[in-house]
């Protein structure tokens, strides 16, 4: 009985000894909850184990609160061009907003989709986002014959909607074909002109569509948006405009006349987009048709910040980032997707 009793003390002991280190060892926390994966992202079963690497700061004074917080973590280190994990260190170094508020960031090379997402698992109020996906539906009605843009509809006074948009200030009684609202939702972000749309072509038959083409987060389904659904509804934009059918100009047309560009790439370029803005929500979702045609969204939520010149500045630094490396930001492993989360 005393030779179990003194193996039971010396276990304990031992065990004791094991948790002080362990505690000691991770007293601060990598990662806030903040970033920890969501219970509402989707992920394959056989997902293969992740080896994750951090990547420091480097303190540029001795108060900086980021000494020593690393500055992302990502699953995938290797497969980056030289040179891509330093600028997107400066740009997070950069910017507060990492640590402050939420970001997200998808690009995808649309040849062989390989794909980066920053925060994938952050949900936003989409905003005026949606409206681009909301007109890919109708045409893809109008091309297999299920409606006719060409009809008319009436402006009436119980359709107005406050925010953007120039239909509001018309007279009532104004009439307006379909093609014309969806250039109108598009190229002006007009709300009353949107909600017009949803009057003939309801929100149910839509989140449909959206099912039908691969959005599988609820959220998403009810007016939200991430990394991946943003990078399926710009693929399927983008395949729509490819087509060249009847309607793929008119589409491809509205989306590079839009107002407030955020997203940039270079002096030739051809970006189809559409920029969404409510309170803190602040987004850009741009088809870059270029050497090699990519896509990239940004997505925040800026919470009660005054939005400025400085956010404006963020979303030119990150495009810069990604067309810098566009000729090298791809993988011959077809749809490869590497997955980075800034940390708090």
């Amino acid at each position: 009985m005393k030779k179990i009793r003194l193996i039971s003390a010396v276990v304990i002991y031992i065990a004791y000894i094991i948790s002080v280190n362990v505690i000691t060892r991770y007293e601060t926390p990598v990662m806030s909850t903040d970033t920890a994966i969501s219970e509402t992202t989707v992920y394959s079963e056989e997902q293969p184990e992740i080896t994750t690497t951090y990547m420091t700061v480097t303190s540029k004074t001795e108060t900086s609160p980021y000494e020593n917080r690393p500055a992302f973590l990502c699953d995938d280190e290797g497969s980056f061009p030289e040179g891509f994990y330093d600028d997107l260190t400066e740009i997070i170094e950069r910017y507060p907003h990492f640590k402050e508020y939420d970001i997200s960031v998808v690009y995808s090379d649309i040849e062989t989709g390989f794909t980066v997402m920053i925060n994938p698992d952050k949900h936003y109020y989409s905003a005026s986002v949606i409206k681009a996906p909301y007109m890919l539906y109708i045409y893809e009605l109008a091309e297999k014959g299920l409606t006719d843009i060409s009809q008319t509809v009436v402006y009436k006074e119980e359709y107005k909607k406050g925010g953007t948009g120039v239909i509001r200030d018309m007279e009532p009684e104004t009439e307006f074909s379909i093609e014309e609202l969806i250039g109108y939702s598009l190229e002006r972000s007009d709300n009353t002109a949107f909600f017009m749309l949803k009057n003939i072509y309801p929100e149910d038959d839509y989140r449909r569509y959206m099912w039908s083409i691969g959005i599988r987060h609820n959220e998403d389904l009810n007016n939200q948006i991430c990394c991946e659904s943003a990078m399926i509804t710009a693929k399927e934009i983008y395949r729509f405009i490819g087509e060249k059918n009847a309607y793929s100009e008119n589409l491809l047309r509205h989306m590079t006349s839009t107002l407030h560009p955020m997203i940039y790439a270079g002096e030739n370029s051809v970006i189809a987009r559409k920029y969404g803005w409510y309170l803190g929500y602040f987004h850009d979702m741009a088809i870059i048709y270029d050497e090699r045609p990519y896509i990239l969204a940004v997505m925040t939520d800026f919470k009660t910040l005054e939005i400025g010149e400085t956010e404006y500045q963020l979303y030119k630094d990150i495009s810069a980032l990604f067309y810098t490396y566009s000729d090298r930001l791809y993988s011959e492993e077809t749809d490869k997707t590497i997955n980075i989360y800034t940390t708090d």
